[in-house]
């Protein structure tokens, strides 16, 4: 089983990284949003792997952190929710966000993250919340402090829609590479916003 892969991005395809270790090119399924923000053909990276072997195929996940890579292995548990899936829900909002909306039964909330809608937030919830708290508290994650939660929440106050703050801010971060703070998150976001009225 790979558990680990690290070496040069020699290609990128949607969310397929094609890593080279030691001239052997692993092809690793990443999350859409790695793949769009922090892989770079050309340069090295380290991807913490799920290795899925089927009776006609074997695929590796990628993910940037072990956190990723643990919840990933936790959505596989649910029912009807395979490694595709998996990665979908994983593809535009991290897994601390995802866990942080679990722990805190925000069933409203989590049914608005890009991928997952009420029905699977409700099993989520259901599911996982014991599983969640218990790797947030052995993480020591404080779930009163995600930067990017804290702005999407000012932003809807100002009048955005969900899905208009996380838009927003997905644009910020891919800009910037850094999430930064809650306060420069708010500032770039509505920076950008403000530019587009005056694009109108």
């Amino acid at each position: 089983m790979i558990y680990r892969l690290r070496g040069n991005i020699i290609e990128i395809k949607d969310n397929l990284a094609v890593v080279d270790v030691l001239g052997v090119g692993y092809g690793v399924f990443v999350p859409e949003r790695l793949a769009g923000k922090n892989l770079i053909t050309g340069e090295k990276t380290d991807l913490h792997v799920v290795t899925i072997v089927r009776e006609d195929d074997i695929s590796l996940y990628g993910f940037g952190s072990p956190l990723e890579r643990n919840f990933f292995n936790m959505l596989l548990q649910i029912p009807r929710m395979g490694p595709k899936g998996a990665l979908k829900v994983l593809s535009s909002t991290s897994a601390l966000t995802i866990m942080q909306t679990i722990m805190k039964k925000d069933l409203k909330n989590l049914s608005q993250l890009p991928g997952i809608g009420k029905k699977l937030a409700e099993r989520l919830i259901l599911e996982l919340h014991e599983k969640v708290k218990k790797i947030l508290e052995k993480e020591e994650v404080d779930i009163l402090e995600d930067p990017l939660e804290e702005a999407v929440e000012v932003l809807t106050e100002l009048g955005c829609s969900q899905e208009e703050a996380r838009e927003v801010l997905s644009r910020v971060q891919k800009e910037t590479g850094d999430q930064g703070t809650t306060e420069d998150l708010i500032a770039q976001a509505l920076s950008i916003m403000a530019e587009g009225e005056r694009n109108l």
